[in-house]
């Protein structure tokens, strides 16, 4: 291919200054250029050598090397003579039909400047196709073109590397210059007046404050987007230009996200311990602002070490957002960033979350877990309401374990107490009003068991029990949050968010198991079979026709038998459910009489005796009146009630 010297026809680029702020010729190449009639016609562009000087304006400024100075350890500039410098360098053309070309070009630093070589490049032109004005722009860096989109692609490096005072690293950031018109020179040849560069990284340095009264163990920090419809931006570790973005204006490009609604995670080169108190030396990270439309509030997790660390851990360490304090404001490019991550506890402990402070490897059987009697009869006369509090409000409180009583009434489920029925529904008064607690509080989980406990059909429970598989299979609500086949060594990391439904009813109707026999009026011991067919001991407590001193008495001898389980080790898992709530002797008294007989004896018991470690399930009538579930939610260890 002949070499053609093209004299104010074509085009070309050299120099590079690489400054901070940005400066562009205002000189255009006005002359068109037609190609012959032949297929395309190639034109090789001579670039002449130059040298540019780097102009450091404050400590800001960004390179190549770095030494880390002052009490942040914010990088200066430190250029190496002999070093070399690879840059790629795109020209386009404002007429689309003309592909753009990509080139390799390198500089030299020497006595502190960069000086490039001569090279040329050979550009392509359609047939009859008419060129207009002509623009470059320059990237230094990493990075693939992909010529078939013209889109360029940029990862960064994800690593938080430790730093020290007066300690030089070599960091490997993107530089991407503003596209400018091209001149042509006296000589021939093509040249434009001066590039800016603008860092396509904002540098992070940060340590990490474990404010917390637990040991923590990191892997990693993770940046998620704290609305999830927004992307991973402002700041990201990949990155994508569209190299026609900007046709029309000599502006600096603008990248996008590579990956839409993706958290980000930068990784520790090692994972880093920290006692309560404890504060970590200084890393250094740095990541790609995304342009200004892309602006959103993130939230800063720290991931631990491995399954194991957080399994050991309380809930909220590793899953409530790490506090971030930064010396400056906003994603802007080139800019230095200095952040003190804290990890403290940002959500305190309420009777709507507790379960956030119980470490994922206790075993549920041996939790203390409040419940409530006839959970749905906060509605109706003396003689069936047991409650104060409806479904929602009663997970507010921390109850965590539901006594369901329902009827199928003209295709709908319903909750009821006998034959009393009540106009609340299975399905959006307890599973999705379940569902939508968890979804809100992902730390806890809700245990319950359903019971056909009116039959209006009289068809022997058909009809009922066919709604039921409809609503617990097909409603995607529920099914979202169901926790499955039951297992009796469940441990509280195996259903944080979920929900496990139990059948009394004595055939499979759930996601999860049935209670095999559930003898009425007496203390048993029973089995929960799970649909795998794996059984595991239940021991139930449910004297309801009883004189109060005898109902304490029962009580009190389930919860020692649930107390002394808490301590066994070489036993099978055994479950244990308490009923506080009872009829009197001959079965007609009213539950908010009952309840002031027993429940406070038990409810003293339970505070004043430091013997009692583990209460197991305990369900009562109007747990508020004597804060019993307060209670019992505190008989768990570690759990840091206000």
């Amino acid at each position: 291919m002949d070499k053609v010297w093209i004299s104010k026809k074509v085009f070309f680029i050299t120099v590079l200054l690489l400054c901070i702020n940005f400066s562009c010729s205002n000189q255009y190449v006005t002359e068109d250029i037609i190609t012959s009639k032949t297929l395309s016609t190639t034109f090789r562009l001579y670039i002449e050598g130059t040298k540019a000087e780097i102009m450091q304006e404050t400590k800001e400024t960004r390179s190549f090397h770095f030494n880390f100075e002052g009490p942040n350890l914010i990088p200066t500039i430190n250029l190496k003579d002999g070093e070399n410098v690879p840059s790629r360098c795109f020209i386009k053309n404002e007429n689309p039909n003309i592909p753009i070309k990509e080139i390799p070009v390198e500089w030299t630093v020497r006595n502190k400047k960069l000086f490039c070589d001569d090279f040329n490049v050979d550009v392509d032109i359609p047939n009859n196709t008419k060129a207009g004005k002509w623009e470059v722009c320059f990237y230094i860096g990493d990075g693939t073109y992909n010529e078939n989109t013209e889109t360029f692609s940029i990862d960064a490096e994800k690593t938080l590397r430790p730093i020290s005072n007066n300690q030089e690293q070599q960091w490997s950031f993107p530089y991407l210059s503003a596209w400018t018109e091209l001149r042509i020179m006296e000589n021939g040849k093509m040249s434009t007046s001066s590039v800016s560069f603008t860092p396509q990284g904002a540098f992070i340095c940060t340590n990490i404050v474990n404010n917390t009264n637990e040991k923590i163990s990191l892997k990693a920090l993770s940046m998620r987007a704290s609305d999830p419809s927004q992307a991973a931006g402002p700041f990201v570790w990949k990155a994508q230009w569209n190299i026609r973005s900007n046709e029309k204006e000599a502006l600096t490009p603008v990248l996008s996200p590579k990956e839409e609604n993706q958290g980000i995670i930068c990784n520790l080169p090692a994972p880093i311990e920290l006692k309560p108190g404890e504060v970590s030396g200084w890393y250094g990270f740095w990541v790609m602002p995304i342009g200004t439309e892309h602006s959103y509030a993130s939230n800063i997790y720290a991931i631990p070490q491995d399954d194991e660390t957080e399994h050991n851990t309380a809930w909220w360490v590793y899953n409530t957002p790490v506090e971030g304090r930064s010396n400056a404001q906003g994603p802007v490019a080139g800019r230095s960033y200095t952040m003190t991550f804290r990890l403290h506890k940002l959500i305190n402990t309420t009777l709507a979350n507790w379960m956030q402070d119980i470490d994922g490897n206790r075993l549920v059987c041996k939790m203390s877990i409040p419940g409530t009697h006839d959970a749905a009869a906060n509605t109706g006369n003396g003689w069936v309401k047991t409650q104060d509090w409806d479904i929602k409000t009663q997970l507010e409180n921390g109850i965590r374990f539901l006594d369901i009583r329902l009827v199928h009434d003209n295709g709908v489920i319903k909750l009821c107490h006998g034959s009393n029925i009540f106009s609340t529904t299975f399905v959006k008064d307890v599973l999705h009003t379940t569902a939508e607690f968890l979804q809100e509080h992902p730390s806890e989980t809700v245990l319950m068991t359903i019971k056909r406990d009116h039959d209006l059909d009289h068809d022997h429970g058909v009809k009922y029990w066919q709604a039921l598989m409809n609503v617990l299979n097909e409603d995607e609500l529920a099914k979202k949050y169901m926790a499955g086949d039951f297992q009796g060594g469940y441990r509280m990391k195996d259903l944080r968010g979920k929900m496990l439904v139990i059948s009394r009813d004595g055939w499979y109707t759930t996601q999860s198991g049935k209670v095999s026999s559930w003898p009425d009026n007496r203390n048993f011991t029973s089995s929960i079979v799970s649909n795998d067919g794996s059984s595991t001991p239940l021991i139930v407590e449910d004297h309801y026709k009883a004189s109060a001193t005898d109902k304490i008495k029962y009580v009190t001898n389930n919860l020692l038998e649930a107390n002394k389980a808490f301590s066994e080790t070489n036993s099978p898992y055994k479950w244990f459910i308490t009923f506080t709530s009872y009829t009197g002797p001959n079965g007609i008294a009213m539950p908010r009489y009952t309840t002031t007989y027993v429940d406070p004896d038990i409810n003293k018991k339970l505070k004043e005796s430091d013997n009692f470690k583990c209460s197991g399930i305990l369900l009562s009538n109007f747990p508020g009146w004597y804060n019993i579930n307060q209670t019992v939610i505190k008989l768990n260890k570690g759990v840091n009630l206000p």
